[in-house]
């Protein structure tokens, strides 16, 4: 049964109706036609705008703009703008009288109303519903509910002098407010793509894969240096850092010890790392990355690069034998014959070294510079609903913001090269294969080189439609059964692969 109409619901039309500009003798030409219908709320106010449009069509339009009033919350959510949000804000967090608190959402949302403008955040309700406090004498009530931060001018001083801003959340509300294009605001808002770090989005890149040097302290100092190295680099990025060439790294350390002692070293540094790395909390998993052909970036002796491969096949050993696991470790290589120095594979990312040196940031994201601008993430699933007007406009639409997005920051973190990487959540195999042509399409269309846009999903595809994703410009970690085939995968272009014996 439709929902019997009330007398405040008609009333609350019939007020909107007169704010937007309809005369009395129209409003009540169309509550006079309402009457005796059986209509639902919802196809209730449909008739009347329907009737208003008829008889008084800028009224109609003003009614309209109203209606798609929106707002950004602290969520992260864009929501219709609905004042009695406002009225439970006041009455929760300052107990003011109900009464008083409606006469404030009321008027806060006729000023709303004269703005001419469809999006709002809460910050700026919230500020206009504070000044209403102080209207109405409510001072030590204005005092509890007003905002704590900094405002807009002073926040853009101290992040264009590389200065300390205080709280990420107010870096959030700069970004937000001052820095993140419209478009790609509005798509995350909606929860049709995610950006991540948005409190450094003017500040770092979200990661980079940092080269270690060779260490320059006898062991067990070297130790000291690691983590020194470790917690000055993780102050530059979003995500902890990736670390490149570990093994490298001890090889001068360990170039006069013995068997013994360098096993002992490679169990020790991955206990430390393990510390190190315990207090990621996000998403993304960062990397530490075994270069199986060491002295290719650094001068190194043959010793030195004898100790960096049995440094790294022990350190392989001790990570696959370990429970827990805070970072993702990967063998760079050049051939299939370099597995042949592990015992085991599993766990394990390879990286096809064989052109190009490729640089693994995070467990999903690897690419052919060493610093990632931003990862943002995109859900398909919000382009291809039924209720979806064109799924490749929309797409194009929400990928040339993902690029508007990517080429701010850059600008702002003053990166000469990086990559920046896109995340497909491919949750349901549906029509995979037609969807991610339009991914793809539209992506070329949109997308600068130096983008990579990676797969990630919990079921599994053939190897050869999963090859498939390179031609179309799509990347994911691969999975192979042994060597060979490793290597027909990275013959095909393939970037990274994990070995793994399938049932």
């Amino acid at each position: 049964m439709p929902e019997k109409l009330v007398n405040p619901f008609i009333e609350k039309i019939a007020k909107e109706f007169q704010e937007a500009g309809a005369t009395k003798w129209e409003i009540l030409k169309i509550i006079q036609q309402l009457k005796g219908l059986e209509l639902d709320k919802k196809q209730t106010l449909k008739n009347a705008f329907e009737q208003l449009k008829k008889i008084n069509p800028d009224a109609a339009k003003v009614f309209y703009s109203f209606r798609k009033m929106r707002v950004f919350t602290s969520k992260e959510k864009l929501e219709p703008f609905n004042r009695g949000n406002i009225t439970k804000s006041l009455v929760n967090e300052t107990r003011l009288n109900r009464q008083l608190a409606e006469k404030i959402s009321s008027e806060v949302e006729e000023k709303l109303k004269t703005l001419g403008t469809r999006y709002f955040t809460t910050s700026l309700i919230r500020d206009m519903a504070a000044e209403k406090l102080l209207e109405f004498g409510q001072t030590k009530t204005y005092y509890r509910y007003s905002r704590l931060g900094l405002p807009v001018f002073d926040a853009e001083k101290k992040i264009t002098a590389k200065e300390a801003v205080p709280e990420n959340e107010i870096s959030r509300q700069y970004n937000w407010l001052a820095a993140v294009p419209q478009k790609a605001k509005e798509l995350h808002f909606k929860q049709k793509i995610f950006l991540h770090g948005i409190h450094d989005y003017s500040t770092k890149p979200f990661a980079a894969s940092f080269l270690l040097p060779c260490a320059q302290k006898n062991h067990p100092f070297s130790f000291l240096e690691l983590q020194g190295i470790f917690f000055t680099q993780a102050k530059n990025t979003t995500i902890q850092p990736a670390l490149r060439g570990l093994n490298e790294f001890f090889a001068k350390p360990l170039e006069k010890k013995s068997a013994a002692e360098t096993k002992a070293t490679a169990v020790f540094a991955l206990e430390q790392l393990n510390q190190s790395y315990m207090h990621n909390t996000g998403h993304f998993t960062p990397a530490v990355t075994l270069n199986m052909s060491p002295g290719e970036e650094t001068e190194m002796p043959q010793r030195q690069k004898e100790k960096a491969v049995e440094f790294a096949k022990h350190f392989a050993k001790a990570f696959q034998a370990g429970k827990s696991r805070h970072f993702a470790l990967a063998a760079a290589i050049d051939s299939r014959y370099k597995l042949k120095l592990f015992e085991k594979t599993h766990s394990m990312i390879f990286l096809n070294c064989q052109k190009q040196k490729k640089f693994l940031f995070t467990e999903q994201i690897h690419g052919s510079t060493s610093t990632l601008g931003m990862a943002a993430e995109l859900f398909q699933e919000k382009f291809f609903d039924k209720k979806a007007g064109s799924p490749k406009e929309d797409m194009l639409a929400a990928l040339k913001a993902l690029q508007e997005a990517f080429s701010e920051k850059e600008k702002r973190i003053s990166t000469p090269e990086c990559d920046n990487a896109i995340i497909v959540r491919a949750q349901k195999p549906e029509n995979f294969a037609e969807k991610i042509s339009v991914i793809s399409a539209e992506a070329k269309k949109a997308l600068k080189s130096g983008t990579g846009i990676f797969i990630e999903s919990d079921w599994q595809t053939g190897i050869e439609e999963n090859m498939g994703l390179l031609k179309n410009g799509l990347q994911k970690n691969f999975h192979a059964m042994d060597a060979d085939e490793m290597e027909s995968l990275f013959s095909k272009n393939a970037l990274a692969c994990t070995i793994e014996k399938r049932e």
